[in-house]
């Protein structure tokens, strides 16, 4: 990932690039994922309608030729211009920080005294090497229930944002990284504002903890709000986060605790999605939906809730009985495939075996792996 040793850049200069195995190994996730959230961050802080207009122009521009990235640039400083929006510096200089540099900053906000900071996020710190001066331009806002602030630029390792030290309650902060962020002087509560939002509270708690930057009870207290969601990125950024958890526990006394916290979890989302979908009858409406009942689904049975795993056994009753038509829902299969084979013992493990045999599928053959049993995958 991003936050490891081996990470590049996002953007190469064009000097650095001379061979078609060097173009390849810049496009892969942290290309795509890491180029669209630093894209968004962009839009944010000079207007969409902004945005759009310095995109247009430089699509028009360089329509049907070849381009470079400081070629976009310089469009979208042309549209910062002409509309009179306020940078503590050139689209440019902002930018190159986010796309020529590896990884991305970890920010501090005490609340205690209004400082900030930024640190190069890293989850195992190297030794002593040119990437501890590393430094972002980072737009930062904040925002309380009643009210938001205006943005505040970090343009160095340290700086002073005068409503950082704001008297309880305490806001809620918006960072413009595309990652993480730490808040010293108040342990996070639950996340609030829009899905999006919501979202980034796990992420941003329990990602650095993987770092060892903040402490492993604080950082799970950000999902005690799951169990009143229903929303598919809180979700999403939550389970992301926990599996790391899982494997780390799954061998240990603590697992037990964290099997029951999770079901008391994600026992209301399950119960959420067997309600609108008529006892699962019927296909969630809207895309984010039908991801999120896949969570729900995945998670409530690969944790033992009895009720997803009867559930799971009904279908495969369903199945054997007539082969030929399979009763789980598309959307469902990776999911309950994984329950049959983990719940149904060495006769589930044949079923699936016989299926994949006469009907090659990705989902099927993973699900084979999901049986507790070793003498059963050493076969």
């Amino acid at each position: 990932t991003d936050a490891l040793t081996t990470s590049h850049p996002l953007t190469f200069r064009e000097d650095e690039i001379n061979t078609p195995a060097q173009i390849s190994e810049v496009f892969d996730s942290i290309a795509y994922s890491k180029g669209a959230s630093v894209l968004r961050m962009l839009s944010d802080f000079i207007s969409e309608d902004v945005f759009k207009k310095g995109l247009q122009s430089y699509l028009h521009t360089f329509a049907y030729g070849n381009t470079v990235y400081t070629d976009l640039w310089a469009h979208l400083q042309e549209a910062v211009v002409e509309s009179n929006v306020s940078l503590p510096s050139s689209i440019s200089n902002i930018m190159d920080r986010w796309t020529l540099q590896m990884g991305f900053p970890v920010v501090t906000v005490n609340t205690l005294d209004g400082t900030v900071t930024q640190n190069h996020f890293r989850m195992v710190p190297p030794p002593a090497c040119p990437w501890h001066s590393y430094t972002w331009i980072v737009p930062i806002t904040w925002m309380t229930d009643k009210a938001s602030g205006d943005r505040y630029w970090l343009t160095t390792s340290s700086g002073t944002a005068r409503t950082a030290s704001l008297p309880p309650p305490l806001p809620w902060w918006r960072l413009g990284s595309p990652r993480e962020a730490r808040v010293r002087g108040a342990e996070p509560g639950p996340p609030r504002g829009g899905q999006r939002l919501r979202g980034r509270g796990p992420d941003a708690a329990l990602t650095p903890r993987r770092a060892k930057y903040i402490n492993v009870t604080v950082a799970l207290r950000t999902t005690r709000f799951l169990s009143k969601e229903t929303a598919y990125m809180p979700w999403e950024a939550a389970l992301n986060n926990l599996h790391y958890f899982q494997l780390m526990f799954d061998r240990s006394e603590v697992f037990g605790v964290m099997t029951k916290y999770i079901q008391k979890q994600v026992t209301p989302l399950f119960n959420h999605y067997k309600n609108i979908t008529n006892n699962w009858g019927t296909i969630p409406s809207g895309l984010m939906n039908q991801y999120n009942e896949i969570n729900a689904i995945s998670t409530a049975c690969s944790y033992g809730i009895p009720e997803c795993q009867e559930l799971a056994t009904k279908y495969f009753r369903q199945w054997k009985e007539n082969v030929i038509q399979n009763p789980i829902p598309p959307n469902l299969r990776s999911a309950i495939y994984c329950s049959i084979v983990a719940t149904g013992g060495e006769e589930a493990w044949d079923f699936i075996w016989e299926r994949l045999k006469k009907a090659i599928a990705d989902k099927l053959r993973t699900a084979l792996s999901c049986s507790p049993h070793p003498w059963i995958l050493n076969r």
